[in-house]
């Protein structure tokens, strides 16, 4: 939510964990002071897969175009923090995992 920039809009796609039982810390007077939009999703039903496995393999859903780079794990804490002083671009995906 910090990372985001005046009328940015965060979305949380699925439940949070069990320790946490639905309950988390949200940066209410940031997100009011730079009109934040904090939206919901479940995500996409198991239903829908095919659907967009089909879009992906006739190349009407390029899902490569909004990645960035690849990183490995131990690159995460560092893109993490340039993502909250908006020094990225793109969807960093981990390919390294040791």
């Amino acid at each position: 939510m910090l990372s985001l920039g005046t009328r940015g809009q965060h979305v949380q796609i699925g439940l949070t964990t069990q320790e946490e039982e639905g309950m988390v810390t949200l940066p209410t007077d940031a997100m009011v002071m730079q009109e934040i939009e904090f939206v919901g999703s479940l995500g996409m039903p198991p239903t829908r897969y095919d659907e967009i496995f089909r879009m992906v393999s006739t190349g009407k859903l390029d899902p490569s175009a909004v990645v960035s780079g690849t990183i490995g794990l131990e690159g995460v804490n560092e893109k993490l923090e340039a993502m909250t002083d908006f020094g990225t671009v793109g969807i960093p995906v981990i390919d390294s995992f040791e």
